[in-house]
């Protein structure tokens, strides 16, 4: 025999263990081949359903962009909070200002009015020479009347256009 040729010869089958053991053997790698198959199918199908790659890359860009315009708007807002914070602070700051320095008038003011009572009660309380009463604002207040009637019947007798002029000591 010439060492190309081959021969053809079928060989029996070798069998290790028993033949229930081989046939279980076989049985479960029909079983896996099954199983095997059927996942190839599930993938063949899942992949019809997905979306494409391209598709989901354009979904993540999307997203991303749309993170990051968010972002920015967030910051924007920080910024204008910020600066408005910084208003708020300088109005807080002139407000309690002015509220002390009204405090402080107010503090005058009850102190003049505290003097005013006081006054009052000194004047209420005088020794007897001083309650005569001065005759000059008694004087004054005639005067001040004759002066108006005088100037009035002026302007009443002078016509209906013209203007009243009062002097310019009497003023109520």
């Amino acid at each position: 025999m010439d060492k190309t040729e081959r021969v053809s010869a079928k060989m029996p089958e070798l069998t290790i263990g028993a033949e229930e053991w081989r046939n279980r053997t076989l049985r479960g790698m029909k079983v896996s081949h099954g199983i095997m198959q059927r996942n190839e199918k599930y993938v063949a199908a899942r992949k019809s359903t997905d979306p494409s790659p391209f598709l989901r890359d354009f979904l993540v860009r999307h997203a991303n962009d749309a993170i990051l315009k968010y972002c920015r708007l967030m910051r924007e807002v920080t910024v204008k909070l910020r600066q408005t914070v910084v208003k708020v602070n300088y109005e807080i700051v002139s407000s309690t200002r002015c509220k002390e320095r009204l405090e402080k008038e107010l503090d005058y003011i009850r102190k003049d009015i505290v003097t005013n009572r006081e006054s009052q009660a000194t004047r209420r309380f005088r020794p007897e020479r001083e309650l005569v009463r001065h005759r000059f604002p008694l004087i004054f207040d005639f005067l001040k009347e004759g002066v108006l009637r005088l100037a009035l019947g002026q302007a009443l007798s002078s016509g209906p256009n013209t203007t009243m002029t009062i002097p310019s000591f009497i003023h109520t």
